[in-house]
């Protein structure tokens, strides 16, 4: 979705590989997710949903579950760029996600608010320079509203629920 409207509702997106960003969606615009599962999906960068820097319009994801997607070089289910649109995460879970980098789960370097997410067994595990962060959710000088939830069994070199990064 390159700025166009995208409206994804009781999907099972599953096994899906991408040799850059975005296993299962890469958006750059007004994104509406609802009651969909995200299972094995793969990437370079972010296994499941990717919002790109640039675009116009708010993502919501609602009652989704996201299951074991991967990233060799980076966050695991969900990644908020760095200048992307505002996020809304509602009744989601995230499990046995890992992140080749920083961000077993999430990644955020806009703005991302969680009501009631669940986020567990998640891994962000490099031992490189700068990575290894935020089992399950990695801050990158954004914001992140967390209203209710569980952070548990997350595993990283430094912040196992979330490594929250300022400039």
């Amino acid at each position: 979705n390159d700025g166009g409207s995208l409206i994804v509702s009781t999907c099972d997106i599953s096994g899906c590989t991408a040799s850059d960003h975005a296993g299962a969606i890469w958006n750059k615009g007004p994104l509406t997710v609802t009651n969909s599962t995200f299972t094995d999906n793969n990437a370079n960068d972010v296994g499941g949903i990717y919002n790109a820097a640039g675009g116009s319009g708010s993502v919501a994801i609602e009652g989704c579950t996201f299951t074991n997607n991967s990233s060799t070089g980076g966050c695991g289910a969900i990644g908020n760029a760095s200048g992307a649109s505002a996020m809304t995460i509602t009744g989601c879970s995230i499990s046995g996600s890992n992140a080749g980098t920083n961000g077993g789960g999430l990644w955020n370097g806009s703005t991302v608010t969680l009501n009631n997410v669940t986020i567990e067994n998640c891994q962000a595990l490099s031992t490189g320079n700068e990575q290894g962060r935020g089992g399950a959710i990695l801050n990158n000088e954004g914001w992140i509203i967390i209203n209710g939830g569980t952070f548990q069994n997350n595993t990283s070199r430094e912040g196992g629920a979330d490594y929250n990064k300022q400039s």
